[in-house]
């Protein structure tokens, strides 16, 4: 590789370099491990022999047949453009994939969670990875979060980004899709004293399970377009709960209301 493309793939590691190329890179045998089995593929791998485990060997045959392009590089040049020294001799670059909501929502999504101006990429990428293991169809990200994929939300959401369709929405387009499919809203809010067990659920209309931000919750914004306001009873000891804990714990309690009722 010429010293001009590994700079573009090392310009990946800002919000910028993402941003003008439509590209994201990660590196690890374990996020592209996920990538294969939800049939993710990267644009380009690259690769040091020297580097890599016996998992990252099976990896590099695996893409390999899927005709990805490889690139064997010195462990030292892969290193250079990681974002991470944790790259264990595997690195690869994806196309950015479409956030529209419009292009991406299909009628059969029913469960569907919205993260509200989630700065902290550890919390993004939980919330991502929970709403996959709870079923959730879709996540909905709005504008004023952290960008999603940053390596950092990437790598917290384990790989969970390469299976659920995500969509960048602005308040206008989630009071757009709200009324058009009669979906309900249902806003977490550290504050409140009712749970989700007591809540009457219309299981024929999508539901919005809308979690804040750990240091301002909800955007008013969204709180006055929700249909219910809830929250989860705790210890008094505790003053309150991580956001992508709080969100897990009522993600877990849809999942096992629809089991039940199946």
């Amino acid at each position: 590789m010429t010293k001009e493309e590994l700079k573009k793939i090392k310009a990946l590691n800002s919000k910028k370099g993402r941003k003008e190329q439509r590209k994201f890179a990660v590196g690890g045998v374990r996020l592209l491990e996920e990538a294969l089995k939800h049939k993710f593929l990267p644009n380009m791998l690259l690769y040091a022999s020297a580097g890599l485990s016996a998992r990252g060997q099976k990896l590099i045959m695996a893409f390999k047949k899927l005709k990805v392009t490889l690139n064997e590089l010195s462990l030292l040049k892969i290193e250079a453009v990681s974002d991470t020294r944790s790259s264990q001799g595997i690195l690869a670059v994806f196309d950015t994939p479409e956030q529209e909501l419009s292009k991406l929502y299909k009628p059969i999504y029913r469960r569907l969670l919205l993260c509200d101006e989630i700065t902290d990429p550890g919390n993004l990428g939980t919330l991502a990875r929970s709403a996959l293991a709870f079923e959730f169809d879709m996540l909905l990200v709005s504008r004023k979060s952290i960008e999603l994929y940053n390596p950092k939300v990437v790598r917290s959401s384990a790989g969970a980004l390469f299976r659920l369709p995500v969509a960048n929405v602005s308040y206008e387009e989630l009071k757009d899709f709200k009324i058009r499919k009669k979906a309900q809203l249902i806003a977490s809010k550290a504050s409140s004293n009712n749970s989700m067990t007591e809540l009457t659920l219309n299981s024929n209309n999508p539901i919005i399970l809308a979690i804040g931000s750990e240091a301002a919750g909800l955007s008013e914004r969204v709180l006055k377009l929700s249909d219910a306001v809830i929250g989860i009873v705790h210890s008094p000891q505790a003053e309150s709960l991580n956001a992508a804990v709080a969100g897990s714990i009522i993600m877990k309690q849809i999942y096992d209301r629809d089991k039940n009722q199946k």
